[in-house]
């Protein structure tokens, strides 16, 4: 899942647009600190969605090899692993996913990779969250072939407080794995909880007192933002409908060559 254009409904630039641009920049960030240690003292791990490449490149530093197993462009909600992709999930050591049904490939890769030395880590199972009252509406926009998660938003990284609680997961995980550098993972730890705290504050701040509430997404993701600093979002399912004109005319064109047809009226 890739984070999506927030348009907000105003003239001009105002402090809730500032502090959405604010969002996609820190979860944009990469660990740019010299990577000192070798191969052999690093983990080498996959994550699915970036928000946890993100928060186990900012925790475990120069003692990862962290990467996404998502191509650039893909859609996290229909993925499927390739076989190289199977291969190097099963070569690593931790494999950090959300859970909660946003990854559909995970219990069928996790239990052919069972024998492997491999840990899958799902970041997101524990969390006490709320049902999503947009559920119902976002799945009346998506055709059958799109993905569902029932009653809960699986997009809790879009939540400081949840990536929060979700840093804890991969702190600890990478302390039982690699014990030797528990100091060093729990000062990176604290820095990251610092800055996640504070984008906490600065929505709470900035929503509060804008005077214009609704946003406009292409997916029903963002729930948490309503609970949490009670704004309105407004889903445009306009990804799908590409989608499925572009379903449409593949067909056509398929139809077309299949009955060798030269004319289109």
């Amino acid at each position: 899942m890739y984070f999506l254009s927030i348009q907000i409904p105003r003239r001009r630039s105002g402090p809730l647009t500032v502090l959405f641009s604010a969002l996609l920049i820190l979860t944009g960030c990469s660990d740019e600190s010299d990577k000192k240690a070798t191969k052999s003292d690093q983990l080498t791990v996959y994550t699915t969605v970036y928000p946890l490449q993100y928060l186990t490149e900012q925790i475990g530093g120069e003692y990862v090899d962290v990467h996404s197993i998502y191509p650039p462009g893909s859609d996290a909600h229909s993925f499927e692993p390739t076989q190289k992709d199977m291969m190097k999930i099963a070569d690593s050591d931790l494999f950090f996913y959300i859970g909660l049904g946003m990854e559909g490939f995970v219990d069928k890769a996790e239990k052919t990779l069972a024998n492997e030395h491999v840990s899958f880590v799902p970041t997101a199972e524990k969390l006490d969250l709320p049902k999503d009252p947009d559920a119902a509406e976002e799945h009346d926009h998506e055709s059958e072939e799109e993905h569902e998660h029932g009653d809960i938003n699986p997009h809790v990284w879009l939540n400081p407080v949840y990536m929060e609680q979700m840093a804890t997961v991969v702190k600890d995980k990478l302390i039982k794995e690699m014990p030797d550098q528990k100091e060093t993972f729990e000062k990176n730890y604290q820095a990251v909880e610092k800055k996640l705290k504070k984008l906490d504050q600065d929505f709470r701040t900035v929503t509060k007192e804008a005077n214009q509430k609704d946003f406009v997404t292409a997916h029903a993701a963002y729930s948490y933002w309503e609970t949490e600093y009670g704004l309105h979002q407004i889903p445009m399912p306009v990804y799908q409908q590409v989608m499925n004109l572009l379903k449409r005319i593949k067909s056509i064109v398929e139809k077309i060559e299949a009955e060798k047809s030269h004319i289109l009226c």
